[in-house]
């Protein structure tokens, strides 16, 4: 029979017990965060989880678009919301995820206006708990677990594409690669109004984005639908449609009905449509 320990053991088991060293158990989540996790566990993720039909389901916010928002944790995806300008916490009013939810408008026995506003209350209750007590402060957006469509190819990019990335020429093969790298990757922020086969689009949103068959192939035929549609203008490529819709008229742009998707101080979204752009009417205008 094993004798019991000594009083130097216990002494040494209490000194362990109490050591950050020896305590490997998860950090306990402080109350704000931990009322803000539960606010999302109970209303929100439901919401974003569920193939039932709610306001979610209609343009903007088809499905919220798991692969791009949704992450491990209510703070990881919080982080998402707030990297997408889709969450404004110093008012949380004005979160433009509250206002896709607003626009939707009952169109069946399941999406009414209980259910829309159900929604809304989740949605702004959430936000506003986060914004209060600032939960979440330290979290990040970070990858998606699992690959998904298109895993080779970073998305949201977080630095500039450069020169150095370029594969150079003005082959077609050349040419489709920089549109995969600069504005294929950034879909996510046209999603998802712009995207081929989302029901009800908004009245003038043309889909011109294609996800099917494999990465590389829905790109090019994602640069050629740009191109039919004229969004690239050869002549003044900063004038294209392409960039001055995403960019908003506060910032130089023209109206968009999904808002302002980029801005042209430090993100590499505006930058990499800017390279794209200037890229592409280059080579139509002779560049070798």
């Amino acid at each position: 029979m094993p004798s019991a320990p000594s009083a130097r053991q216990w002494l040494l088991i209490g000194l362990c017990w109490f050591s950050p060293a020896c305590n490997t158990s998860e950090p306990e989540l402080d109350a704000c965060t931990e009322a803000a996790n539960d606010l999302y566990q109970q209303r929100i993720e439901p919401v974003l989880t569920s193939d039932e039909p709610s306001s979610c389901n209609q343009c903007h916010l088809s499905g919220v678009d798991l692969s791009l928002f949704v992450r491990d944790t209510p703070c990881e995806t919080m982080a998402c919301l707030i990297e997408r300008d889709l969450v404004n916490l110093e008012a949380p009013k004005d979160s433009t995820v509250l206002t896709w939810i607003e626009r939707a408008s009952p169109d069946s026995e399941l999406i009414t206006e209980k259910v829309i506003q159900a929604e809304y209350d989740a949605f702004y209750s959430w936000i506003e708990q986060v914004a209060d007590c600032g939960a979440c402060s330290e979290a990040r957006c970070g990858e998606k677990t699992g690959g998904g469509f298109c895993a080779s190819v970073e998305a949201e990019p977080s630095e500039a594409y450069t020169e150095e990335h370029d594969p150079g020429g003005c082959d077609d093969k050349a040419l489709e690669e920089v549109f995969l790298e600069t504005i294929y990757s950034t879909r996510g922020r046209c999603y998802p109004c712009h995207f081929a086969g989302t029901p009800n689009p908004p009245k003038g949103a043309i889909q011109w984005l294609v996800e099917e068959d494999n990465c590389e192939a829905s790109s090019v035929t994602s640069m050629h639908n740009a191109l039919e549609n004229g969004f690239v203008n050869t002549d003044d490529p900063l004038q294209s449609l392409m960039l001055l819709k995403p960019l908003g008229p506060d910032a130089g742009g023209v109206v968009h009905g999904g808002h302002a998707k980029f801005t042209p101080d430090g993100d590499p979204a505006y930058t990499n449509f800017v390279y794209f752009l200037e890229r592409y009417a280059a080579c139509a205008n002779g560049a070798d």
